[in-house]
């Protein structure tokens, strides 16, 4: 039953996407929105904040029996990330180093494993104040999510028609609820690029004249997100050529590879290292020369196209598979924290 549910949300989310390109174009995304009567748009406003955390708690009922706080997740990433942030909590920078191969970081102050410093900090300061428990990164992670609805909906003020649209792409995000039941950043990342999709739409909207409050949350929000993860730096580019539009375009290009550069290093200096298939692709090239890393990088794409189509395939080599967190193994470890709920009685 759950799988069909799964199914039949994805096909109704192309359906929608397909209406809103065919009806509206892209349009949608710089029009200046209309003024619905009040009292609508603001229960159409509380329908859409309620849906992070209502929909996956009704949906655990209704599916499973159990309560939102029933679910354990299994996956060995899932207990990692609990546990940096735990560790965090207890003993700051002083905890124990957390490490592939006795390999630490170069940051000689950040004990932490492959993802950096950032994400326990973030997790390990909420713990601090609100607490520490097995779900808390599930709970935080869905606070993110609705806080960067509630962003999304101040920023830009759809009107009606458009915040039920908005509404009913939420309801149907299959990613939110199997992410909803593991410890895992999906659902963080899906908030951080909400809210710069909420300050990009203002500058696309007004360009030059855009205000400088909308100029300084992307900065911020493109800031935090590259802490988070260091590929968020791609974004720089449009940043710049949005905020800095008198620039040469050369300039701005420029300038979004330094800060991506930037991103980079800190992210590879306060993290330990971890063996990627990169890493292994490069030292093959220079043991055995181009033809025998290519032969590598090969096999390595092959895998990642079984693991992408294979249900029944765990990816055994954790970061290995570029596609780990969309592909379908994902159904495989949300499936097994729901199984749990069922079989061990938490404490």
């Amino acid at each position: 039953m759950t799988i069909i549910f799964f199914i039949f949300v994805i096909l109704l989310g192309l359906w929608l996407a397909y209406v809103l390109i065919q009806r509206d174009g892209w349009r949608f995304a710089v029009e200046q929105p209309e003024k619905p009567p009040v009292r609508l748009r603001n229960s159409a406003y509380a329908l859409v904040l309620l849906t992070p955390m209502g929909a996956t708690t009704f949906l655990f009922f209704i599916f499973h029996g159990i309560a939102f706080n029933d679910v354990m997740p299994v996956s060995p990433d899932d207990h990692f990330y609990w546990h940096q942030a735990a560790s965090f909590i207890e003993a700051g920078f002083d905890s124990g180093y957390y490490t592939v191969n006795e390999i630490p970081s170069d940051a000689q102050f950040s004990p932490f494993y492959a993802w950096g410093a950032g994400i326990p900090m973030l997790y390990g300061s909420i713990g601090n104040l609100f607490g520490w428990s097995l779900h808390s990164i599930r709970i935080i992670n869905l606070v993110f999510l609705t806080l960067a609805v509630a962003t999304y909906l101040v920023v830009v003020r759809p009107n009606l028609r458009h915040t039920l649209l908005l509404w009913l792409l939420l309801v149907t995000f299959t990613l939110m609820y199997i992410y909803s039941v593991r410890n895992m950043l999906p659902l963080q990342q899906q908030a951080l690029a909400i809210v710069m999709a909420a300050f990009f739409s203002v500058l696309l909207r007004k360009g030059r004249e855009a205000p400088l409050w909308a100029k300084v949350g992307l900065t911020l929000s493109i800031a935090v997100a590259v802490i988070m993860r260091s590929t968020y730096g791609l974004l720089w580019l449009p940043y710049l050529l949005l905020v800095f539009p008198r620039i040469p375009p050369i300039v701005s290009v420029l300038g979004s590879i330094g800060l991506l550069g930037i991103g980079v290093r800190l992210q590879t200096w306060w993290s330990s290292y971890y063996p990627l298939h990169f890493d292994l692709v490069l030292q093959e090239m220079d043991q055995g020369g181009f033809a025998a890393g290519f032969e590598l990088a090969w096999s390595v794409i092959i895998n990642n196209i079984h693991y992408l189509t294979d249900f029944n395939v765990a990816p055994v080599t954790i970061g290995a598979s570029f596609g780990y967190d969309c592909c379908p193994n994902c159904f495989f470890y949300a499936y097994s924290s729901l199984v749990t709920a069922q079989q061990v009685e938490p404490t």
